[in-house]
């Protein structure tokens, strides 16, 4: 029968940035910044902040680093803490906690919403012919030729918890909730690339339709 431990949230350890609309610094080369824990050889990372207000912290002296940019603000770790800081790490895992702030902002905007069906021209090749289609799509904007359908639309969020299995690290998914920030206390991180699933309701028609 397999063993599995439980964590508890990491606090301030391993949060990497979120995928929303992270601003991307562009170097032509790296900086590396001054350091004298890192001079002498003392086990540390940095805190590293986007321009949006997130944080993370990285083992690197470098000044930018993956679209953050670094501290001077260190925390110390040691050896045996180091696996589950890489496993944080590879799986592009961020701590709740640390930027809810970021992650209620994201999801005030992304709240339930309309989007609005509208046509348009796609050109295929059959053989050697190429035809003129007319294809349908959703946009939260409105669009020229709208076909007056309509359809409610929200996202619902997956966090993580880590447990330990047979001597490894383990990801265990919740089920998909409304709000993120709700379930952190038992999954406290989610996947910075991969943490929303798009929800579509059922449509229906309305009036006033843009068919320019």
């Amino acid at each position: 029968m397999s063993k599995i431990t439980m964590f508890k949230p990491l606090k301030k350890i391993i949060t990497l940035g979120l995928s929303l609309s992270l601003t991307v610094f562009l170097t032509g080369c790296v900086k590396k910044m001054e350091c004298s824990d890192d001079k002498n050889g003392i086990l540390h990372l940095h805190k590293y902040v986007s321009t949006d207000g997130c944080t993370t912290y990285f083992q690197s002296e470098d000044e930018y680093y993956e679209g953050y940019r670094w501290t001077d603000n260190v925390i110390y770790i040691n050896e045996e803490d180091k696996a589950l800081y890489d496993f944080l790490d590879q799986n592009n895992l961020v701590s709740i906690s640390d930027n809810q702030e970021v992650i209620r902002n994201f999801m005030e905007t992304e709240d339930e919403y309309i989007e609005y069906q509208y046509k348009y021209t796609d050109r295929i090749t059959v053989g050697y012919v190429k035809l003129s289609v007319t294809k349908t799509s959703f946009s939260r904007e409105h669009q020229s030729r709208e076909t007056g359908i309509v359809r409610k639309a929200y996202k619902t969020y997956i966090g993580y918890r880590i447990v330990m299995e047979d001597g490894k690290y383990k990801l265990v998914p919740n089920e998909p909730v409304r709000d993120l920030t709700m379930s952190m206390e038992r999954y406290p991180y989610f996947n910075k690339d991969n943490f929303y699933i798009q929800n579509n309701g059922l449509e229906y028609q309305i009036d006033n339709v843009n068919q320019r």
